[in-house]
């Protein structure tokens, strides 16, 4: 049997510590996150904060995933038109860069 932990970041990167520690023993995956740049729901995430936990992430070996491909709710990597908002574009690079 496979297990992982995932955690949801959205609220900035001040827990990334407790999780950088956990992983240490265990799977653990970046599961959800995304720019929401103005307060949804009581949470907010900047470019700059999801850029470092990215960075955080990769530096010590946690996989991580990007949310959402949907162009409804924040965090969203898609406009109306079906193009790449600026958050989308940013998560397109940062894969490009590691040549997934």
């Amino acid at each position: 049997m496979n297990v992982a932990y995932e955690v949801h970041f959205y609220d900035s990167i001040r827990v990334f510590g407790r999780v950088k520690s956990f992983a240490e023993a265990r799977p653990v995956i970046v599961g959800e996150f995304g720019l929401i740049p103005n307060e949804y729901n009581g949470i907010s995430m900047s470019m700059v904060d999801c850029s470092n936990l990215i960075d955080k992430a990769e530096e010590i070996g946690i996989a991580w995933v990007a949310w959402s491909m949907s162009s409804d709710d924040p965090p969203n990597m898609l406009k109306e038109d079906g193009g790449f908002t600026v958050y989308g574009n940013m998560i397109k690079c940062k894969l490009a860069n590691n040549k997934i």
